[in-house]
């Protein structure tokens, strides 16, 4: 499988959210245009995303090819499109075309594809670090089984919040190693003081966890074979605070050179 870059990836999970909405209303199909406005992007852009949908050799690609040719012995060739304008059809590069002439891309294969290349069909055991008010609240968000992120355990080193939060239990740090090998949990929510941060960040690889979500303001030096995605509200709303602050005041254009 290539690998896609990382601010392709970002538009592919709004590419999601679009299309899980269109799906909700019950809409077969939707064009890269629609797609493109919706999430802001260029119509080209899109399809230069939506291209890295077609490798073969993920499950659920290799499932759709399959079916696409069974389906396509079943009724015969249509030769009213060229392959690469067929939904789930060969192309020369030995890819899946996801779109049809007229009528844009499927929206059922097109959710699943994106939901395979996210690795969104893998269950995904989570442990939410620093279980305050905000840990507690993300304990409590209801999407995240609704994509395959479930929540195994919670830590915290304070004995008076080391229970069942939210059908979560609760464990001291000490028994963080343990309760990570035992619940095979390998994402991480990072929700601790800025000032150890990196510390339990650290202790988490050292258990086995390779990806933390951090919620923390702290810039994490990633532990070897873990990967860091930083949620930084704050940051926003200073970024808010700029822009409304200046209004009218546009990005400066880059230097000649």
């Amino acid at each position: 499988m290539t690998r896609v870059p990382s601010a392709t990836v970002g538009r592919l999970v709004t590419y999601l959210r679009i299309v899980s909405a269109y799906a909700a209303r019950e809409q077969e199909h939707i064009t890269s245009s629609e797609l493109a406005s919706e999430a802001g992007v260029t119509a080209f852009l899109v399809r230069k995303d939506l291209h890295h949908l077609k490798d073969s050799d993920t499950p659920a690609a290799s499932a759709a090819a399959a079916d696409s040719n069974e389906a396509a012995k079943a009724t015969g060739p249509d030769t009213s499109a060229s392959a690469d304008d067929l939904p789930e059809s060969k192309n020369a590069a030995g890819g899946t075309s996801l779109g049809t002439r007229g009528e844009g891309y499927s929206v059922k294969q097109l959710k699943k594809r994106l939901w395979d290349r996210l690795g969104l069909t893998t269950p995904w055991h989570v442990a939410i670090v620093g279980m305050g008010r905000l840990g507690r609240a993300i304990a409590d968000y209801p999407s995240l089984d609704q994509y395959n992120f479930k929540v195994r355990a919670g830590f915290d080193v304070d004995p008076s919040l080391t229970s069942n939060t939210a059908d979560v239990t609760v464990y001291p740090m000490a028994d963080l190693a343990r309760v990570i090998r035992q619940e095979r949990i390998t994402i991480a929510f990072l929700t601790v003081p800025a000032g150890v941060a990196q510390e339990v960040a650290n202790q988490l690889a050292g258990a086995g966890v390779r990806g933390i979500l951090n919620f923390t303001p702290a810039v994490l030096d990633p532990p070897a074979g873990v990967h860091v995605e930083s949620v930084d509200f704050m940051a926003g709303l200073k970024r808010l605070s700029y822009f409304l602050y200046a209004p009218g005041i546009e990005d400066e254009p880059a230097s000649p050179g």
